[in-house]
């Protein structure tokens, strides 16, 4: 059975991608985790920026956020400006933003996704600047959702971040399946009372 991994190859590999592309690639991978100060998940966001190449991977507005070679002639912000920026962005009487929580994609409006690089399975959080934290809070399924992750043993808020943020899929892999699966990913992995009428039955990523 092809791995994850192999899927996203076969329907997104750069077609000029070489062994000089990979090499070059995973230089630059290794230079990007020291200037992030940690190590990308290896099972799976590092192999996808060292063997696909294709800055249309992944969710969101643009797909995954780049790599800062890909970001010079593309949509301009890498990853790792993103992460520094969050990271650099404290304001006074607010929590810094986590570290080894890195922003993956962008879903407009400034919501993100990003992904917690601290634990194996690197869930997948959502940030939402537009929500009140204490909004959410009162929200039925909002719990019910969360709970459906805790097994996992996450917080279910990241307290950490000024943003109203909630885990939206137990890991990298099962986000970025639902996502090769063509599910409505900014829904699922969204409370059911914010979702439109007709995907308030659709299951939640997990």
């Amino acid at each position: 059975m092809a791995t994850l991994l192999d899927q996203l190859s076969q329907k997104y590999k750069n077609p000029y991608y070489s062994e000089i592309s990979r090499q070059a690639l995973a230089h630059e991978v290794s230079i990007v985790e020291r200037a992030l100060g940690f190590r990308l998940p290896s099972i799976l966001l590092r192999d996808i920026y060292i063997e696909i190449d294709n800055l249309n991977v992944g969710p969101g507005i643009h797909g995954l956020f780049p790599l800062p070679s890909r970001a010079i002639n593309f949509r301009g912000h890498s990853i790792v400006e993103h992460y520094l920026s969050s990271r650099g962005s404290h304001e006074v009487g607010k929590p810094e933003w986590p570290e080894g929580l890195l922003p993956i994609c962008d879903w407009g409006g400034s919501i993100r996704s990003s992904v917690d690089c601290t634990k194996t399975e690197a869930p997948v959080i959502r940030t939402d600047p537009n929500r009140d934290i204490d909004d959410l809070m009162e929200l039925d399924d909002f719990h019910t959702m969360q709970k459906q992750l805790d097994q996992y043993g996450f917080h279910r808020v990241y307290g950490a971040v000024s943003d109203a943020s909630w885990v939206e899929s137990k890991s990298l892999a099962a986000w970025l399946k639902a996502w090769l699966d063509n599910r409505p990913l900014f829904f699922v992995g969204t409370p059911k009372s914010l979702r439109p009428p007709e995907l308030r039955n659709v299951p939640y990523i997990g």
